[in-house]
């Protein structure tokens, strides 16, 4: 009498219907958590720098072209300050975002680049530069 111990193809084939069910399950409950993300605002306020913007600031992020500038006597970015448009893209995210370079007018220090992003609920917002965030923690500044 032999015994065979080679599954049988019946088996085989439920083994393999019920690993791509648990596959389909975790990638279910990975959509699912990621849906349940906070927007708007409170990703706004919840980021290092996130600042919603005035409407004069709005408006002009809104319909800026390349080299377009605006004054502003009051900016997440301090007061009397003049604010230029440079690149406008889509991040990653999703959302429009602008390159901006400001200068204050009064002193002689240089431009700093900035970015402000429009979020489709919440309106436009400033946010720090990746970039420069990284540049910053690679030479150790704060």
């Amino acid at each position: 009498m032999t015994l065979n111990y080679a599954p049988s193809r019946g088996r085989a084939m439920t083994g393999l219907r019920l690993a791509f069910a648990s596959l389909c399950l975790v990638a279910l409950a990975g959509c699912a958590a990621q849906g349940s993300m906070g927007n708007g605002a409170q990703n706004i306020a919840s980021m290092r720098g996130g600042t919603t913007v005035d409407s004069s600031l709005s408006q002009f992020l809104e319909t800026a072209s390349p080299g377009r500038v605006i004054q502003l006597q009051q900016s997440p970015w301090g007061s009397n300050v003049e604010v230029t448009a440079e690149e406008r893209y889509y991040a990653a995210s999703g959302r429009i975002c602008v390159h901006l370079r400001v200068m204050r007018p009064a002193s002689a220090a240089l431009p700093q680049a900035q970015l402000a992003c429009r979020d489709e609920n919440q309106g436009w917002f400033t946010q720090r530069l990746v970039t420069k965030a990284l540049e910053r923690d690679s030479l150790g500044l704060p």
